[in-house]
């Protein structure tokens, strides 16, 4: 059963008008990179995970999905890794490929774990493997001579003349 509401005996009613509303200024929402732009791409860290000298210790780089896609559009991969939208005729439908965007992280993370500074191949007495994309400095001295490793975008160049000679077998991890 209902019961019926209690009506309040004075009701104020004003004619006059009303203080401005406060007007409180926030800053507009703006979604973050993955990386902060002014520590540069491939700058994010883990903070549990450290590499530690005699006398130094340092958080450890890795490239996420997007760090690298960014890597790689300032390399020859450009037009490998944008403007992958076909339409199929027989099906009438429109396709993005991005076969090459997961190829080339997939590859990264077999072999550098994304590790900007991953070393491989150490004692093996062919030079050392380096970078993002573990280029053997031994396999090729012509490509160590000219870039600079341990700098994402160089690597990501060198891996992209790699794979121009030799295709994905270049790499062991080419196949997973």
């Amino acid at each position: 059963m209902l019961l019926p509401a209690t009506i309040p005996e004075v009701v104020h009613v004003s004619y006059a008008v009303p203080p401005p509303p406060v007007i409180q200024v926030h800053q507009p929402l703006v979604m973050a990179p993955v990386t902060p732009l002014s520590d540069g791409i491939g700058a994010r860290t883990m903070k549990d995970i450290s590499v530690s000298t005699d006398n130094a210790s340092r958080d450890v780089e890795f490239l996420s999905y997007w760090d690298l896609m960014f890597v790689l559009a300032e390399t020859s991969w450009r037009p490998y890794i944008t403007s992958n939208t076909f339409y199929a005729e027989e099906l009438g439908m429109w396709f993005h490929d991005d076969y090459y965007r997961d190829k080339l992280y997939a590859l990264m993370m077999c072999e550098s774990s994304g590790r900007v500074d991953a070393i491989g191949d150490v004692g093996l007495g062919r030079g050392i493997s380096a970078g993002l994309f573990q280029i053997n400095t031994g396999y090729w001295p012509e490509l160590a001579q000219k870039y600079n490793f341990f700098i994402p975008e160089e690597n990501a160049q060198a891996a992209y003349e790699v794979w121009m000679i030799q295709g994905w077998e270049a790499w062991s991890c080419h196949g997973r």
